[in-house]
Parts: C-alpha cells; structure tokens; sequence
C-alpha cells in the first residue's frame, strides 16, 4: 500500500486506523493477534505524481525546465519510475 500525502511526501505501508473489536457485545482488547504491524515509512522526494497525473503535466514540471540546459550543451537526463 502506498499512499501520496502531498507534492513530495510518500508513505509505504501506511499505519491504518483500529477500529473497536465487539464480540458477543463486548469490547475486546485486540482483534488479532497475529496482525502484521505496518512500517509507516515516509520518504520525502523533488516531486510525487499521484496516478491521475497526465504526461504533460509531469513534461512541463520536470523535463521542460531543462530543455535550455540541454540546448546549451550540458548533458542531462531525466526518469520516471513508473
């Protein structure tokens, strides 16, 4: 599970919400004990794209601004990962 917070910050297995666990109307102290705990790992890039992004939205953020770069005869390159 991955989830995009904003621009530049994605989170890789999200903590997910505890809901209240009833049985026989009683309130139960864990649901499952054999529940796989999540990492909540953030990791902070330039740029994150959710999955409605178009293509010419991600070209004009990201390739366009070098194009002058590369006109001028620096090398460059640029990648996505998809």
């Amino acid at each position: 599970m991955v989830q995009v917070v904003d621009k530049q910050l994605v989170v890789f297995d999200p903590k997910q919400t505890e809901m209240d666990f009833y049985f026989h109307g009683m309130k139960q102290k864990s649901v499952n004990q054999t529940k796989r705990v999540s990492r909540d790992a953030k990791f902070m890039f330039d740029r994150v794209y959710d999955a409605s992004a178009t293509n010419a939205a991600i070209y004009e953020d990201t390739i366009r601004p070098t194009i002058d770069t590369i006109l001028q005869g620096y090398n460059c390159s640029g990648l996505t990962v998809y």
